[in-house]
């Protein structure tokens, strides 16, 4: 996305620009990228802005033709005016912003998001202007394509997570995942940002993580159901996770409460689906190929993290 906020630059001036992507599951639009704006502004515009103005505004007030609408350009067209708007004198104004710019993101037929440029100079984006930010649209639209998180699969659970900069939180994307977003809460609150890949148990079922790193430094969680790798069982992934870690089998007994003998049993299963010899090789083995479940204290993905630093 830098990269293409450049190319955007070399092209035409704007000292901020804000990038949302709205949430078909929730009806909600989500900031994806953001530079230029305080967070008063920025909050304002991805919250307050689809309130004032819903998704198809532009193709209705600029006669069909979906140019980015501007104050500059475009004022006597918008209705109600930006200008008279709290948007814009409670916030953007009173920061120093005296012209924006809105393009909507359409990609056949469906709604994508908004992408907002606001400019210290008045009169900045005129007609010319707008024509050249549409002509973006498709470059912008290409860069959502490369990633299928801002896709929806029926049987995914898909969450918003503001990292601790921007006030942390996770947001359900669903509003069916409401009864589950406390687990899921007590589990990535202290792993959201070190997490890459792994597995989630929840009310005794398997789910594939998968974490998008948003430019803006927030993410987006999906939780798919998941048989698990190598034929092992959801105890087995458990007692592994734990070999990541470097406890010995006693003190994996002690935390699953569970009979030593148990855990060596597992242990000697482990080893025999994954082909391995001994506990150093089953954790290698589990860290390269993703395979452990997240504890809610972090000790795993603290101990990958250290692994991690220690390789660098």
């Amino acid at each position: 996305m830098d990269y293409i906020i450049k190319i955007m630059r070399s092209f035409f001036h704007f000292d901020a620009i804000q990038i949302l992507w709205f949430s078909k599951q929730n009806q909600k639009h989500y900031e994806v990228f953001s530079t230029g704006y305080n967070r008063p502004c920025a909050e304002s515009l991805a919250y307050d802005f689809p309130k004032i103005y819903p998704p198809g505004f532009s193709k209705i007030l600029a006669q069909d033709n979906e140019l980015p609408l501007s104050i500059s350009a475009s004022e006597t067209l918008i209705s109600p005016a930006f200008t008279e708007s709290s948007i814009y004198k409670d916030y953007l104004n009173k920061y120093g912003f005296h012209d924006g710019m809105t393009l909507e993101l359409n990609d056949e037929g469906n709604y994508i998001g908004l992408v907002h440029f606001s400019s210290f100079s008045a009169n900045n984006f005129n007609s010319c202007i707008q024509m050249l930010v549409y002509n973006f649209r498709s470059i912008i639209l290409q860069w959502f394509k490369q990633t299928n998180f801002f896709e929806y699969w029926v049987n995914k659970y898909k969450f918003y997570i503001f990292n601790e900069k921007n006030g942390f939180a996770i947001e359900s994307l669903n509003h069916n995942l409401n009864s589950i977003k406390t687990e899921v809460e007590k589990i990535f609150s202290k792993t959201f940002h070190k997490l890459k890949s792994g597995y989630f148990l929840m009310n005794n079922m398997i789910y594939k993580i998968c974490v998008l790193k948003l430019p803006n430094e927030n993410f987006i969680l999906d939780l798919s159901p998941s048989k698990l790798p190598f034929k092992l069982t959801k105890k087995e992934i458990i007692v592994l996770s734990f070999l990541i870690v470097g406890l010995s089998d006693k003190e994996i007994a002690k935390k699953l409460v569970r009979g030593e003998r148990t855990i060596n049993s597992h242990v000697a299963s482990i080893y025999r689906k994954l082909e391995v010899n001994n506990r150093i090789e089953a954790a290698v083995f589990a860290v390269v190929h993703g395979i452990y479940i997240l504890d809610e204290n972090g000790l795993i993905l603290e101990k990958l993290s250290h692994q991690t630093t220690q390789t660098a």
